[in-house]
């Protein structure tokens, strides 16, 4: 893909299923996967006119000859073959830019992605992060009418707090009342035992997806910037063997929890328990995070990944 062309993509003129991404999408489904228009529309949340309307311009514009172009080739290649290798429910891969923000350009992608799939009535679980808070700075979903999100965590409300989304929405958004982390155990029971929590936490049982970041033990992680972790704390962790951390929660390189002092203060979601929900959408890319993403999708945390195409090489090659 050009740098022009992703630029209007980003710049999100118009409606996304108009963009030659959308079409060469389609066209890679219908052509190279086999599927039906019907069973298209359906991933994409549209109808069967709409694709057969797309299927039509992608032939006359070009971005259909013989076979795709090879700017989206590549990546939806990537796609599938880390879907395949990973056994995700789907993936979608971002073109790296060096001179752009890795976290904007992965953000600006995911509430694309966000906004295509979501329906009327979801409800989706918000973790927390720097990238988490791009895909949120610049989500629309004023064509969904009713629908839900929750936080996963305790200290979202800064991530959440982007632009006009949480003043257009904030009807429609549930923040569990709490930072992520607090002074001792028996203040982490005595919230998790107040009515707004607990209502906040049944409502993310049934929930239909969860957007998450994923971090990695470095100095510049989001939980030590945020003055969660010290860096005396992180260096403890990676003796213990933890490489990266989803919710404040801390895993090993195959994706096994590695417990610590700070889970009994936690204000969160439990990362097990995101295995019950249908779609986890992880949002995260750079080539320091790749060891992390990696073992969250070897830990089952993850069904659906959302990163730059960098990241998704390297983690091929793993």
């Amino acid at each position: 893909m050009k740098h022009d062309k992703l630029d209007k993509v980003n710049n999100f003129t118009g409606d996304y299923l108009d963009t030659e991404e959308a079409m060469a999408r389609v066209s890679w489904y219908y052509y190279k996967q086999g599927m039906t228009q019907t069973a298209i529309a359906k991933k994409l949340n549209t109808n069967r006119i709409r694709i057969m309307k797309m299927l039509e311009k992608a032939r006359d514009t070009g971005i259909v000859e013989i076979r795709i172009k090879r700017d989206y080739y590549n990546i939806l290649e990537v796609e599938r073959d880390l879907i395949e290798k990973f056994n995700l429910v789907d993936a979608m891969v971002i073109p790296y830019h060096r001179d752009r923000n890795l976290n904007e350009c992965i953000g600006i992608g995911a509430a694309q992605y966000l906004s295509m799939i979501l329906k009327a009535n979801d409800v989706i679980g918000v973790g927390w992060g720097d990238t988490v808070s791009k895909t949120i700075r610049y989500l629309s979903l004023d064509h969904l009418g009713e629908f839900y999100i929750v936080s996963l965590t305790g200290g979202v409300l800064s991530f959440i707090y982007e632009g006009v989304f949480f003043g257009k929405y904030s009807k429609n958004i549930r923040i569990l009342p709490a930072p992520l982390l607090v002074a001792n155990e028996k203040v982490a029971k005595a919230i998790h035992e107040e009515p707004e929590v607990k209502t906040i936490m049944n409502m993310v049982k049934i929930a239909n997806y969860a957007l998450i970041g994923v971090g990695a033990l470095n100095t510049n992680a989001t939980i030590i910037r945020e003055g969660y972790i010290t860096e005396d704390e992180f260096a403890l962790l990676r003796q213990k063997g933890a490489i990266g951390d989803i919710l404040g929660q801390f895993f090993d390189g195959n994706g096994n929890r590695v417990r610590y002092d700070t889970d009994k203060r936690l204000i969160a979601y439990p990362i097990e328990k995101l295995r019950e929900i249908p779609n986890v959408i992880a949002v995260a890319g750079g080539s320091h995070k790749v060891k992390a993403i990696r073992a969250s999708l070897m830990g089952r945390y993850v069904k659906t990944l959302i990163t730059d195409e960098k990241t998704a090489y390297e983690l091929l090659k793993t």
